[in-house]
Parts: C-alpha cells; structure tokens; sequence
C-alpha cells in the first residue's frame, strides 16, 4: 500500500447497504406519492363526472368533496415531498461522514441539531420539488373549477 492509499474499511459494505436502503425508501416514497395522487384524481373525476351526469346530486358533499380532495392531494404531496428531501439529506450526510471517519463507525448519528437541515438534499430531490410543485398547481386549478362548477349550479 501507498502512502496516499487509505485502508479499506471494513464497513464499507455497510454504507453501500445504507446507500442501496436509501434509494429503495426514496422510490417507495415516490410510489406512494404517485398511487396517492392518482387514487385521489381518479376520486376527483368520479365525482365530477357523476355530478354532471346526475343534476341531483348537487348537494353540500359533492361541493365539499371537489374542494376537500384536492386539498388532501395538495397536503399528502407537500408531506411526501418534505419526506423525500429529509431522507435525501439523510443520505448525503452518513455518506460524509463515512467519509470523514476513517475506521471509526460508533460516531453516525449527528448530535448536534440542525445537521441534517444544512445537508444538500441533491438533484433528484429538486425534480420531486418541481413534481411536487406540478402537482400543487393542477389541484388548485381543478379546486378552483370545481368550486367555481359548484357554485354556479
């Protein structure tokens, strides 16, 4: 071995599990995310497509339903959003300190508060932002729709 070589860790298989668990958390993440929003959408065109073909069932849970979905879409997408950004930052930071702490693996959990908050949380998780973001957007717009549909009937 070199002088620049390091030792190998032995834990190194540890941190590419904690890697590889990281990255399968983050896309179930995402998944339920997806299967969330799309149940809720599929909700949402129920009821807009039954209280346009049924006149009487305009009443107040038809009214309150085309304003609550959207807002539990709105809500459970920002939730899952903050969720995924946390567990991204998560990573970075076991990745640096792994990389800080040559053979020393009984300093992992931070024990100051704030470290996590201050981790990039990475380029996937600005993408989830902007779906996030998308998402918000389009329950507004139909929220907004569908209050203005009910109303006017």
């Amino acid at each position: 071995m070199t002088k620049d070589e390091k030792p190998e860790n032995p834990n190194s298989k540890y941190l590419i599990d904690l890697i590889v668990s990281q990255d399968q958390i983050s896309q179930n993440w995402i998944k339920f995310l997806l299967g969330i929003e799309s149940a809720l959408a599929t909700a949402y065109w129920v009821i807009l497509k039954s209280s346009n073909e049924e006149p009487a069932l305009h009443g107040l849970g038809i009214t309150v339903s085309k304003i609550l979905i959207p807002f539990i879409g709105v809500t459970a997408a920002v939730a899952i959003t903050y969720i995924y950004a946390r567990e991204s930052r998560w990573g970075s930071w076991f990745i640096q300190r792994f990389v800080m702490l040559p053979q020393t693996p009984d300093v992992v959990f931070p024990s100051e508060p704030g470290v996590i908050d201050r981790q990039s949380a990475g380029y996937l998780s600005n993408v989830v932002r902007a779906l996030c973001i998308a998402i918000v957007v389009g329950w507004v717009i139909m929220a907004v729709t569908g209050f203005v549909d009910a109303t006017a009937s």
